[in-house]
Parts: C-alpha cells; structure tokens; sequence
C-alpha cells in the first residue's frame, strides 16, 4: 500500500469506504452509512449528531439512540455483542438526566 497518496475531494465524497492515515492517526471515513450506495451520508446524519471535545478538538459523533438504532436495522452479528451495553448506556443517561 503506498502511503504518500493523498486523497482529493472526489475521493472524500464518495460512498465507499476509506482508511487513511492522518499526522493524528488512523481514521476510518466512511462517505455514507448503509448497503449499496442507498445509505446516509452526512447531511442525512448530521441533525442526528452532536459535539464532543476529544483531545482539544470539537468532533460531531451520532446521538446514541440513532446508533443503536442504526446497528439494530443492519441486523449484522459483530454489533450484536455491543447492543446491550449501548442500550444500559443509553438507558443510564437518561436516568440520570430525569434526576437532573
């Protein structure tokens, strides 16, 4: 694999799949969430998102509902184990927030 590639918008703006490697580290971008090109892509997720800082950095990451519900739909078996830890996730922080 060479390393010295760099990506240009087209690239960037697809549906498929990239691993890149960044200054920052491995990132792994995908152009649309979804089975043959009829996924989400951004602008479809991104009222489904919020802000975290991570690092000094403000970073958009999916709301958890929307997550689980997103790995629920695609029925694979490696997000099976995750579902239950998610949903106790999910089910505590609105617990917590109710406290509030």
């Amino acid at each position: 694999m060479r390393r010295d590639l760099t990506p240009g918008e087209s690239h960037l703006d697809s549906a498929g799949h990239q691993l890149l490697i960044t200054k920052l580290g491995a990132s792994d971008v995908r152009g649309e969430i979804g089975e043959d090109g009829r996924g989400l892509r951004y602008e479809d997720l991104l009222p489904r998102t919020h802000e975290v800082e991570v690092g000094g950095f403000s970073v958009r990451v999916l709301d958890l509902d929307f997550l689980i519900e997103l790995k629920e739909q695609a029925g694979r078996d490696k997000d099976q184990p995750s579902l239950p830890t998610l949903g106790a996730t999910l089910a505590e922080i609105k617990r917590l927030k109710t406290e509030n």
